[in-house]
């Protein structure tokens, strides 16, 4: 689909303004790819396998394998857990972690080695307004220039009197983005109410937010190539109040490089799961732009030549 045909779905005629698009990666380290490296295929992953992409040291008799070479195994793992992933977090017309979807377009994209990953536009179930409800405002733009960025760190900014949800879950049933680290709040009586399964699950779950890419890197030659700023707007400023959804926090110093998701995907997915919404009051044309290119633009030849293979025709060879 061409990016012109992508952009039409998203008029108020058709479908309207998506709130959502999600990024899922695959991880070369989930527990059927490292079983069928090492024991062959369809081999059943071992108790270590299941949270091995989660260490940081792994053993020396564990090689690194060479993932590039079992393309059919990581084309199969990954569709399988797509396809659990809809299944669980995309139902449509379903309250799921996720929200309420009415529903949703993906595509599946090569990186440069090959590796899959998926962009998934989300469309939810509209929200009936409050009568007294009133738009968060925008932030005033102090940055110089004028391109998109993030603004200054030293730029100041006033809490709203009152706590309001961001604009995104006033419209529509979308379910929480955060953009913080997992940090439990134990004080007062009886640890602030967190028993010791849930002091587990929230070390867990900080653990995959740290181990997989869930803190961004901002190099030259991904993000900041042939630009002044990260074209991800990293590092984000701290915020008082929710504005754009995820970019509330506590502690700026620990998730001004944490990109948004669903925490619940999170734990879900061995792989990353990216959640970046859309605000239906501010900036609609340039998401709209920004998410119809991405998710339309074409595969560059590069990945799709995979490996060669010769072909025996009446006893010659040809290469293809």
């Amino acid at each position: 689909m061409q990016a012109k045909d992508l952009f039409a779905l998203t008029e108020e005629g058709e479908m309207g303004m998506m709130q959502a698009m999600v990024t899922i990666t695959h991880n070369d380290h989930v527990p059927e790819m490292l079983a069928a490296m090492r024991r062959g295929p369809f081999a059943k992953p071992t108790e270590e396998e299941k949270i091995e992409y989660l260490l940081t040291r792994i053993r020396t008799d564990k090689k690194k394998g060479d993932f590039e070479k079992y393309g059919f195994e990581h084309v199969l793992s990954y569709q399988r857990r797509i396809a659990a992933t809809k299944d669980t977090f995309m139902t449509r017309n379903k309250l799921t972690p996720l929200g309420i979807l009415t529903d949703w377009w993906d595509r599946t994209e090569a990186q440069m080695r090959a590796a899959l990953h998926a962009h998934i536009l989300c469309w939810f179930k509209p929200r009936e307004t409050r009568k007294d409800y009133k738009p968060v405002p925008v932030v005033p733009r102090t940055a110089p220039g004028t391109e998109q960025r993030q603004r200054p760190l030293d730029q100041k900014v006033a809490p709203l009197r009152e706590k309001q949800e961001d604009n995104v879950y006033q419209h529509a049933h979308v379910g929480p983005i955060t953009g913080e680290m997992v940090r439990p709040d134990v004080a007062g009586d009886n640890w602030g109410g967190y028993d010791v399964e849930k002091l587990r699950i929230a070390g867990l779950a900080r653990a995959i937010q740290t181990r997989l890419p869930y803190l961004h890197s901002c190099t030259p030659l991904y993000c900041l190539k042939n630009r002044s700023a990260c074209r991800f707007f990293f590092p984000w400023p701290h915020q008082p109040h929710q504005c754009y959804c995820e970019l509330q926090r506590r502690l700026t110093e620990d998730d001004q490089f944490l990109v948004p998701h669903n925490l619940y995907l999170t734990v879900f997915s061995p792989s990353s799961v990216n959640v970046m919404p859309f605000d239906p009051q501010h900036g609609n044309d340039h998401a709209r732009a920004y998410a119809t290119k991405y998710c339309s633009k074409p595969e560059k030849w590069s990945p799709l030549q995979i490996m060669n293979f010769r072909i025996n025709i009446s006893g010659r060879s040809a290469s293809a």
